[in-house]
């Protein structure tokens, strides 16, 4: 992770927040209004999250927040910063994913929820296209209002594009 504090016309020297052993892909990224900014990754088919409240100088150790077969999360924050991650299940092939899964950390990033499959999800068939998997498919309102949308298919069947609106329980 690099930093600009001058319009990126210059950045500073990368910082490294893990090294890993495995691969590390699609990371996303949210800043709360504290400016603490929060990262999270799919590192060795599990999703990691870390965040950094000293401008991106250093991180926290990053933490799994998924468990196995996990890829390609999206990350977003509401405007009580509550953080909310989902992510792609490859629980049933490799290479195809399969249901979605979210965890929420209504504590600034200190602790998540357990990962709570997301309702008709897994059972519609594959996840929609290699291209898919990288696409935006949470947003999250200011009052903590979400939405999930995601496509699917099951061969020579039907595919769908479908969307699913929800909101934290009050606790």
């Amino acid at each position: 992770m690099a930093r600009s504090e001058d319009g990126a016309r210059s950045f500073s020297a990368p910082v490294i927040v893990d090294r890993s052993k495995a691969y590390s892909d699609a990371p996303k990224l949210a800043v709360d209004a504290h400016g603490t900014l929060h990262l999270a990754y799919a590192d060795g088919k599990r999703i990691f999250y870390s965040r950094s409240s000293d401008r991106a100088r250093s991180f926290e150790r990053p933490r799994d927040i998924s468990g196995r077969d996990a890829g390609f999360p999206a990350l977003s924050i509401d405007a009580k910063g509550n953080l909310y991650v989902l992510w792609e299940r490859f629980a049933e092939h490799p290479l195809l994913a399969r249901g979605l899964a979210l965890a929420v950390s209504s504590d600034a990033g200190r602790n998540f929820t357990a990962p709570v499959l997301v309702p008709e999800s897994a059972g519609a068939g594959w996840n929609g296209s290699s291209q898919g998997l990288l696409m935006r498919k949470l947003a999250v309102r200011g009052d903590g209002e979400f939405a999930i949308v995601n496509s699917s298919f099951k061969d020579k069947e039907r595919s769908r594009v479908w969307l699913i609106r929800g909101r934290l329980a009050p606790h």
